[in-house]
């Protein structure tokens, strides 16, 4: 196979690339021009800087190649529509209508499980399920499946989208080590009871899942979610006083409190200031969003990684 990505720097581009120098693929990172390549380049993950405002330099940089992947995406929570819309929707359907004039057989895009929202409790969410665009962030992500699902009806690209769960694991800067840190300390927070079930998956078996519908040459215009290990938030609590051999205590703060804290101070904090307290962030952290990905498996796709894998792979980056 031989695939561009975009996205290349960040979290779950950086593992894509990684899973493509395993399995022995030729992979090229397209980076925009002074971007930090240190990490690709040990890789041995060729490097190509392009003008991202120039499509034809966008399209000479996939010529030859098979497979685009497109993990691009303005990471911050905390975010004005717009700037999300840039980068998330804008700069997306650019790269997808430039791989399409270059020749590129397969487009797998990167989505989310936020495109079903965390309003309220759910189970059983797979790829039929209504999507719920409760925050700004989820209102993104559904807008951009919708506009690359649109322009693949005119393309001679099949689109595959993914929606994993939330990912853990290598590189992983915003989920784990924050916990970690503070069980270090002695404590483990929840919002609410911390019985709420949830999803999450190590990002090396994201970027395998990724592999895996590029190499599906029948699959084309569909989307599957993606899940790899479900758990609570004292099961993870308790997982984590066993790798770090010390019990922490749990700090249960009220929902209604921190949403209502989150409310107060995504009104008054400018946007230039990212922030981990959001109404998102609360929802989520307090309902059950269980996914069904039988879809994905039906293709012979099995995840690899554990809990404590992805646990034991953020403490050897931390030591």
């Amino acid at each position: 196979m031989k695939a561009v990505i975009f996205g290349a720097t960040g979290y779950f581009g950086s593992n894509l690339c990684e899973q493509l120098a395993l399995a022995s693929h030729e992979a090229k990172a397209i980076v925009r021009y002074g971007a930090d390549t240190n990490l690709l380049r040990s890789q041995k993950i060729e490097v190509e800087e392009v003008d991202f405002n120039s499509r034809q330099q966008l399209i000479n940089s996939m010529r030859g190649m098979d497979v685009a992947f497109n993990c691009l995406a303005n990471a911050r929570i905390h975010e004005s529509v717009a700037k999300h819309r840039r980068v998330d929707v804008e700069l997306s359907a650019v790269v997808f209508e430039c791989a399409d004039l270059a020749g590129i057989k397969r487009f797998v895009q990167l989505s989310t499980e936020k495109v079903y929202g965390s309003s309220r409790s759910r189970t059983g969410v797979n790829e039929s399920s209504s999507l719920e665009p409760s925050y700004r962030f989820n209102r993104i992500v559904i807008e951009r499946e919708e506009r690359l699902l649109s322009l693949a009806q005119d393309s001679n690209m099949a689109l595959v989208i993914l929606r994993p769960c939330s990912a853990i694991g290598p590189r992983d800067k915003l989920f784990l080590p924050p916990m970690i840190k503070l069980h270090k300390r002695g404590f483990f927070v929840t919002i609410g009871d911390g019985l709420n079930r949830f999803t999450c998956i190590d990002i090396r078996d994201v970027a395998r899942a990724m592999l895996c519908l590029a190499e599906q040459e029948d699959v084309g215009g569909e989307t599957f979610v993606l899940k790899g290990f479900e758990l609570s938030w004292l099961e993870l609590k308790e997982t984590l006083d066993g790798h770090l051999g010390k019990k922490a205590k749990v700090l249960k703060l009220p929902h209604f409190l921190m949403y209502l804290l989150a409310s107060i101070l995504e009104r008054v904090v400018p946007f230039s200031i990212e922030m981990p307290l959001t109404r998102l962030a609360v929802k989520t952290l307090s309902s059950t969003l269980i996914l069904d990905d039988r879809k994905i498996q039906s293709l012979g796709f099995q995840t690899l990684y554990t809990l404590e894998d992805a646990i034991n792979a953020v403490l050897k980056e931390q030591r």
